[in-house]
């Protein structure tokens, strides 16, 4: 579970969230900005929970990169927008509509980059408030969704040892 240790870092709480501005008042690239590292890390903590460690590092990297490539979270913020509250949604299409000063990664495109930055944002925002149960329980329908990644169904991550029977 994402529970910070607390007074371990200065960074929110579960009731204060983040010290400084309010995040609606932050810039929504911003919110994106801080929000794909808080997705990542969230990926990561459940590609080593499903396997448990025991898989090859590089094969662990290939499995995550494909969740937090753009099209992979373009696809789940789509079926993510059902679940969200009207605030969650703002949030969404604030960054949707952000135009950043740098272009579209190459293998992106512009649509499913806009997705991501709202996912993203989405993810920062729920962070800055300090809103840990929201953030797990969103990281949890997303695993549950079973992402699909543009080139097809994304398969359960395996360990190496499931992978050799």
């Amino acid at each position: 579970m994402l529970v910070p240790t607390p007074g371990a870092v200065a960074g929110p709480t579960p009731t204060t969230g983040m010290p400084g501005p309010q995040a609606s008042d932050l810039p929504p690239l911003a919110l994106a900005y801080v929000g794909d590292a808080v997705y990542e890390l969230l990926i990561r903590s459940q590609a080593i929970r499903a396997t448990g460690g025991q898989v090859r590092l590089a094969e662990l990297h290939q499995q995550v990169v494909a969740r937090v490539r753009a099209g992979a979270q373009a696809q789940a913020l789509h079926r993510l927008l059902p679940l969200l509250t009207a605030d969650e949604t703002a949030v969404v299409r604030r960054a949707r509509n952000a135009r950043p000063s740098h272009p579209v990664p190459s293998g992106a495109q512009p649509g499913e980059y806009r997705y991501s930055s709202g996912l993203e944002a989405l993810f920062g925002y729920l962070y800055w408030q300090g809103r840990w149960q929201r953030l797990q329980e969103l990281a949890e329908a997303v695993a549950a969704f079973g992402e699909r990644t543009a080139a097809g169904p994304q398969a359960p991550m395996q360990t190496t040892r499931e992978r050799r029977t």
